[in-house]
Parts: C-alpha cells; sequence; structure tokens
C-alpha cells in the first residue's frame, strides 16, 4: 500500500466534477474509475447492468421499493408477477464497496463519486477532493450539454439530482455529502476553471506523495 494515491473526487451536478477527474487521470496516468464501479457492482450482485444504472447515487423510490417486494409474488393470493429487477440501496452500495476496495489494493486511481471517500476512509494515500459551483453556473451549462428548453428546468434538474445523491449518500454511508470537513480540498470549478481545479489536485497529489515518502 506504500506510494498508492487514491483521489476521490465527490460533485454537485453539472459542476464538471467528472471532467475534472477525466483530466486529472489523463495528466497523472492513472486509472479513472467511475461507470467501471457499476460494472463491477453489477457483475457480483449477477445483475444487468442497465436496470442499475438509473439508481446508481441515487435513493430508490417508494415504488421501487414497493415493485421489489412483490416479486416474489404474495402468498394470500397466490399470484406471482414476472421477475423485476431489484436490488436494496445497501446490497448496491455493498457491492460496490468491494469493487472500490478491491480496484485499489495495488493501485493508485481516481475515483468519481460512489461514496469513496467514505469506502476509504483511514487509507494513508486518500485524498478527497469535492467539486461544487453555483446553482446559475450549473444550469447554464447542464441546459448547454443536454438542451434543455429553459433554465428554470436546467435548475430544478440540477436540484433534483443533488438532492437524489444526497439522500443516497446518506442512507448508505451516513457522509455528510456538503459537508467540507469531509473532505482535504472543495474547489469551486465556476471560480477556478477545470484546468486550474487539476492544477491544484495535482499539487496536493504531489505533496501527499511526498509525505508518503
Amino acid at each position: 500500500m506504500s506510494g498508492i494515491v487514491i483521489v476521490t473526487i465527490e460533485r454537485m451536478t453539472a459542476c464538471g466534477g467528472l471532467y475534472v477527474g477525466r483530466l486529472l487521470a489523463e495528466r497523472l496516468s492513472l486509472p479513472l474509475l467511475d461507470r467501471e464501479v457499476l460494472t463491477g457492482a453489477a457483475k457480483l450482485l449477477r445483475e444487468d447492468e442497465a436496470p442499475l444504472s438509473g439508481r446508481d447515487e441515487r435513493r430508490s423510490s417508494f415504488w421501487e421499493r414497493v415493485l421489489g417486494a412483490f416479486s416474489a409474488g404474495t402468498p394470500d393470493t397466490g399470484y406471482a408477477p414476472p421477475p423485476f429487477p431489484f436490488v436494496e440501496d445497501e446490497d448496491l452500495f455493498s457491492a460496490e464497496t468491494t469493487v472500490i476496495r478491491k480496484a485499489v489494493q495495488e493501485n493508485s486511481a481516481v475515483i468519481i463519486g460512489h461514496g469513496a471517500a467514505t469506502i476509504l476512509r483511514g487509507h494513508p494515500g486518500l485524498l478527497r477532493v469535492f467539486c461544487h459551483a453555483p446553482l446559475a453556473f450549473r444550469a447554464r451549462r447542464l441546459m448547454e450539454l443536454y438542451g434543455l428548453p429553459s433554465i428554470r428546468e436546467a435548475q430544478t434538474a440540477v436540484e433534483s439530482m443533488d438532492r437524489n445523491r444526497e439522500r443516497y449518500l446518506r442512507t448508505v454511508s451516513g457522509i455528510a455529502w456538503r459537508d467540507a470537513v469531509e473532505y482535504d480540498l472543495c474547489i469551486n470549478t465556476a471560480v477556478t476553471g477545470f484546468e486550474k481545479a487539476v492544477d491544484l489536485i495535482t499539487d496536493l497529489v504531489e505533496r501527499k506523495k511526498q509525505m508518503l515518502t
């Protein structure tokens, strides 16, 4: 484990955290773990990845949980409906935890989301980053990226996705997602820009390497 540095990046919706992570991984020649975490979890759970993708980092809805509970049928009616793929949030997070811990046993990496900052807490080479930006900045970016018809609709979408991610992470890991004390570095990407954000994280990575040696 000596010399291994793992950068976890939690991010608000549409602040560019994923893009920053990609740039960082390229600059440091490190593997980037994002969708790969869900892919590995789906294999562990022996489930199709597609149904799980909409649930990743998002608290399952009441109706999803009800449908999942009824997938095995009800004893009083004897009716067994067609199989409905359902995985509890805690089970999905547990599988993702296994994937993340295995991936960094002997390798440095950049990990986007999935509560990795909490999962790897106590790792000597861990650097926890939180990327954020004002709502107006993120709404404009989301509108441009996905062609949403109005800034109001984009703002509603951003706020909804933030709430879902926050609830999910609080439920499965207990993390206070927006609390600065959970991280080593918080970056307002609207102020720094994406390249400068990468510079800041890179400087911290170099400092962490020196501390480890």
